[in-house]
């Protein structure tokens, strides 16, 4: 099971997720991480390398059967895909892992274990987050992560007739651990943060860190 990716170590990544401030974000860095349907962004083109990280939707029928499509409308093939895995499912996994190895042929598949440091499970966003610092970044830069300020998707997603299949909100089931989480970093993690302006967290580490 994957816990770090040597090529994020000593390097500034960016954390794209679907809120509100990454449309039309861009940046100068190399590398960026993207949770679940962050995927179709068209700005994914400017990096050097792509990092998907995806929620437990393999494990059910339904949601699996959305991602494929999802996949179809993907522009630029992910270097990795990291799946979040429950231990015990490993039939599940490996017929997931092989269709999609085949959508995406150049893609490295790896699990990372879910992650449930205090009472329920961290977003996926924030789990991309999570990731970056565990593999010792020197920056993370942070764009479309609300913080439960504005819980709709960015215009761009919102237009993605795929994405609008499985709704248009992020809601709020994972704040509490996303809070927790922030809160419980290090000084030092905590630098390393660079979140976009005008987005939910930069107002919450801004106001409560």
């Amino acid at each position: 099971m994957l816990t770090k990716l040597d090529i994020l170590k000593n390097n500034n990544v960016t954390v794209l997720c679907s809120g509100h401030s990454s449309e039309n974000h861009t940046d100068d860095n190399d590398i960026v991480i993207v949770p679940n349907r962050s995927i179709i962004m068209p700005q994914l083109s400017d990096y050097k390398k792509i990092i998907w990280v995806n929620g437990t939707g393999w494990m059910r029928s339904n949601v699996l059967s959305w991602w494929k499509e999802l996949a179809g409308e993907i522009s630029v093939e992910p270097n990795f895909m990291l799946v979040r895995y429950i231990p015990g499912h490993d039939i599940q996994y490996a017929s997931f892992h092989e269709q999609f190895q085949a959508l995406l042929p150049n893609t490295t598949i790896c699990k990372i274990p879910l992650s449930q440091k205090f009472n329920t499970t961290l977003s996926t966003g924030m789990r991309c987050l999570e990731f970056s610092i565990d593999s010792d970044v020197s920056s993370v830069l942070v764009a479309g992560m609300e913080m439960g300020v504005n819980t709709k998707y960015c215009n761009t997603l919102l237009k993605n007739k795929v994405v609008l299949k499985k709704g248009d909100d992020s809601f709020k089931r994972h704040l509490s651990e996303d809070i927790s989480y922030i809160n419980s970093l290090s000084e030092e993690s905590i630098r390393k943060i660079i979140p976009v302006k005008k987005s939910g967290l930069c107002d919450y580490i801004r106001t409560s860190i």
